[in-house]
């Protein structure tokens, strides 16, 4: 080989191996995402006290304003979940605290509303939402209009400590800020906080 054309041909034989690597790094690393807005704008007042289980329900209203008490079945069993409607990240959020009653409390209540479980979610009224302002949240979960890329989760939380194959999917789990998240096809559908 011509020394003359052997130096050229080095040169462009050597651009495109560093072009090779640098693509692979690029690909490798994965797409970088938006950190959930949400996550960091409620932490010191939702997420830690929902940690230190000193969340109260008025707590929540006066974070997210004004949301709506319901009574729902959860696998059969009464349960009371106050919702919220939000604008972040782009989207929908509907955010749901549920209440913690003892079990004397829950049973006067679903006897006033006449609950079945097989009945429909009920909403219940400002009044008792207001006696119940100063109740307990044992959980916390946020849930898209439409599901988010997995790698807005991990922009936001890290990599998870635990996942749980499921059908039709995956739980992360994230020991530390105690969240569990909903995943399929590289898709979030929910983070629900409250992990004990």
């Amino acid at each position: 080989m011509n020394r003359s054309l052997g130096f050229p041909l080095v040169t462009v034989l050597s651009l495109v191996a560093v072009a090779f690597f640098a693509l692979g790094y690029y690909f490798s690393r994965g797409e970088a995402a938006d950190p959930l807005q949400w996550h960091e704008e409620y932490e010191v007042s939702l997420w830690q006290p929902l940690r230190e289980q000193q969340l109260l329900l008025g707590d929540v209203s006066r974070v997210l304003g004004p949301g709506q008490l319901w009574m729902i079945s959860a696998e059969g069993e009464p349960a009371l979940v106050s919702r919220y409607r939000l604008e972040t990240d782009g989207q929908s959020w509907r955010a749901q605290a549920t209440v913690q009653l003892a079990a004397e409390r829950m049973d006067s209540l679903v006897a006033a509303q006449d609950w079945q479980p097989d009945m429909y979610d009920q909403p219940l009224s400002n009044e008792v939402a207001q006696a119940l302002k100063d109740y307990p949240i044992i959980r916390m979960s946020m849930q898209p209009a439409e599901p988010i890329d997995v790698n807005q989760v991990q922009s936001s939380f890290g990599n998870p400590d635990m996942r749980l194959e499921i059908a039709g999917g995956e739980t992360w789990i994230y020991q530390a800020s105690g969240a569990v998240v909903a995943v399929s096809d590289e898709e979030a559908h929910s983070v629900m906080f409250g992990l004990r």
